[in-house]
């Protein structure tokens, strides 16, 4: 039979699935391989749209030339 937990005992079982969680997910977002957007890949790109950032659906994650320069000039490419 399953035993009755307390308020307090539930609350650090409850803590230390959490927090398991959340290392589980940092490690499989670490070894999923995805660049982040705050390290864009450098090596091997080519551009998907012919020199045209705004609109393009790889504009995040691209380390081209033309897109860093771009996030740095255009509102809409900062999310204002």
């Amino acid at each position: 039979m399953m035993e009755s937990l307390s308020r307090r005992e539930f609350f650090k079982a409850a803590g230390r699935w959490l927090l398991a969680a959340g290392i589980g997910a940092a490690a499989l977002r670490l070894a999923s391989g995805r660049p982040s957007d705050r390290q864009p890949r450098l090596t091997g790109q080519t551009c998907a749209n012919q020199g045209v950032c705004r609109g393009c659906g790889v504009f995040r994650g691209c380390g081209l030339p033309q897109a860093l320069s771009a996030r740095q000039r255009a509102s809409w490419a900062r999310g204002r």
